[in-house]
């Protein structure tokens, strides 16, 4: 039979804060410690995690004297045991103070609600959703009715359905956002805004739909990732966004594209409407998948008309199978500065390997380090501007491809008012109208090197 033991420690005279002590199935003592007197061993469930190494306490708190209490849970490690715990609180109609977990964070609900309501106050955790659920193979659904003012997960979200029916001041993972087999699981769904969101390491779709994500249905800070972004075989998988504005996206390695429709993406304006992301920056290279619309950056295959601000990509784009994947996009909406550094790759999906703006008056500058290949997709490898830009310098050649309209630039309803450059040649290939430029009234192209047909009907051709 499993030993445990309980006790309340005093505060000087009073009995507040209270603490009761339990110990785990492998040994560790794990200490619960309230800023309510009323807070008793009885308020702990202990129910088998069934890793035979854990034991998962639910902590009850929905009594009303922990109304906006704090609580902090800790460890003492033993011989034998691993220094973690697993804990779920329910809270009920509570609002909560300042929640330390010094472990694995399961089960999560709480909140008195209301316009502007702070659920908790500061939650920090060392991990969510690292042990078994309980029952075992059931996704843990979170909710938290208010706000959370600041959210600090020090190692990995890879489980649990979290929602937040008001607004976040930060997120923070100092690990990795992973996604898992089933629909929504590793997935953060804010339904206010979000101040900032940093995951340290990686974002990781899995095969549900939605997993390892964030999404908000308002306005998003700052986003920075110091890893990758990995869609999955799951649509929505492996991707950041939000529904209006994103302030900006900073990605330190690539952005890859998954299996699943939308996975591996950076995006704004998925509710349509106008919206704005100020600044994004890619470390490596965007890089499309077999899913439709992966690993894009922009509308996140939304109607919104989004206006891109500075956008830095420091490798290479490189379209997917999956139609529209691997690419830019500000469909409806305009770019205000582009900068691939490296080379724009086509693919075999349709529009793979692009870049897309759709409306308004002529504006902004788009600049290609090296050149643009077109692909087996019909309008692969593709700058299609039918807003207009000022400026577009392409610092290597112009080839199509295989698919029509591939390896082009096309501003069919708009023009490049200022500067179209291209440094080396212009190719045609087997796609018609492939290694084609249209632009009409615009700018007199300056092209360094040679122009070549091929033998599509119509490639390697210059429209003004």
């Amino acid at each position: 039979m499993k030993s445990y033991h309980s006790s309340i420690e005093p505060l000087e005279s009073r009995i507040a804060p209270a603490s009761v002590i339990l110990t785990d199935v492998n040994g560790d003592h794990i200490k619960f410690t309230s800023s309510s007197s009323a807070f008793v061993a009885g308020d702990i469930t202990t129910v088998p995690v069934g890793d035979g190494h854990h034991d998962a306490f639910v902590v009850n708190l929905s009594n009303a004297a922990f109304f906006n209490s704090n609580l902090t849970v800790s460890v003492t490690k033993v011989p034998g045991g691993d220094g973690q715990t697993y804990v779920g609180i329910t809270a009920g109609a509570n609002n909560l103070g300042t929640v330390n977990i010094g472990g694995d964070l399961g089960l999560l609900t709480g909140g008195a609600g209301g316009a502007s309501a702070t659920a908790i106050n500061s939650l920090t955790v060392n991990s969510i959703g690292r042990f078994p659920s309980v029952p075992p193979d059931v996704l843990v659904n979170s909710v938290i009715n208010g706000s959370i003012k600041t959210l600090t997960v020090k190692g990995d979200v890879d489980g649990t359905y979290l929602t937040v029916n008001d607004n976040v001041g930060s997120i923070s993972i100092g690990g990795s956002l992973i996604g898992g087999d089933v629909d929504n699981d590793g997935f953060i769904y804010v339904k206010g805004t979000v101040g900032k969101i940093s995951v340290t390491h990686d974002v990781r779709g899995g095969q549900g739909a939605n997993s390892g994500s964030i999404y908000a249905q308002g306005n998003i800070g700052a986003v920075t990732v110091g890893g990758s972004i990995y869609g999955g075989n799951g649509s929505y998988g492996g991707e950041i966004g939000g529904a209006t504005n994103v302030t900006s996206f900073a990605v330190a390695g690539s952005i890859y594209g998954g299996h699943g429709a939308d996975s591996g993406e950076i995006y704004a304006g998925y509710g349509g409407g106008t919206a704005s992301i100020g600044k994004a920056t890619v470390g490596g290279s965007l890089i499309g998948g077999t899913g439709v619309n992966s690993g894009q950056l922009g509308n996140g295959g939304g109607a919104a008309k989004l206006t891109l601000g500075n956008v830095v990509i420091a490798q290479n784009l490189i379209g997917g199978d999956g139609a529209d994947s691997g690419g830019v996009y500000a469909s409806g909406g305009s770019i205000t500065k582009l900068a691939v550094k490296g080379s724009i790759i086509g693919g075999a999906g349709a529009s793979a390997g692009s870049i897309v703006a759709g409306s308004g008056t002529p504006s902004g500058t788009v600049s290609i380090a090296g050149s643009v290949f077109g692909g087996a997709g019909a309008g692969s490898g593709e700058i299609s501007v039918s807003a207009g830009l000022q400026s577009l310098v392409l610092g290597g050649s112009l080839v199509g491809g295989g698919g029509a309209d591939s390896g082009s630039i096309l501003c069919s309803a708009g023009q490049i008012t200022t500067l179209l450059k291209i440094n080396g040649d212009v190719r045609g290939s087997t796609g018609a109208d492939s290694g084609y430029i249209v632009d009409t009234g615009g700018a007199t192209p300056i092209i360094k090197g040679d122009i070549f047909a091929g033998s599509g009907t119509g490639s390697g051709t210059i429209n003004t």
